[in-house]
């Protein structure tokens, strides 16, 4: 991974003791020990640094880090269902109130209402019918 920030002071090898520039130092050469190529745009020397076209593939992955997600742990599924349903088209309605206090524990990505009720019918054994947008939860038979 190529990593460049721009950081408002002098360079890192200027010989005038500082330490943010030894801050900056200690970063980039841990960055470096991982493996990346890192550029600071400092002082003078600063440019602007030219852009790379990125795969699809790869922008993914870089932006995984900004997916919403869902922390369970030991939430009862009528709290869940409420965060899913207050930013998702798809609407989990819980049909039999002996589930509203099912406790559940994971992480799941906010925006993949479906992914969790996949895990429910698996895991927990819940049914699920969709009708619509809307996914109606009952216990399996």
């Amino acid at each position: 991974m190529r990593i460049a920030f721009h950081a408002p002071m002098k360079p890192t090898d200027h010989p005038v003791p500082s330490g943010d520039r030894r801050m900056a130092r200690l970063l980039v050469a841990a960055l470096r020990r991982a493996g990346h190529r890192v550029t600071i745009a400092a002082g003078a020397a600063a440019v602007p640094l030219a852009a790379e076209a990125v795969a699809p593939a790869d922008l993914a992955l870089e932006q995984a880090w900004r997916m919403p997600t869902i922390e369970l742990d030991g939430a009862p599924l009528s709290e869940v269902a409420a965060v899913f349903n207050r930013d998702n088209p798809v609407q989990l309605h819980i049909s039999d109130p002996k589930l509203a206090g099912m406790r559940l524990t994971g992480v799941f990505r906010a925006d993949q209402p479906l992914v969790f009720v996949r895990v429910l019918e698996t895991h927990y054994g819940i049914r699920a019918e969709r009708v619509g947008t809307t996914v109606h939860l009952r216990p399996a038979p």
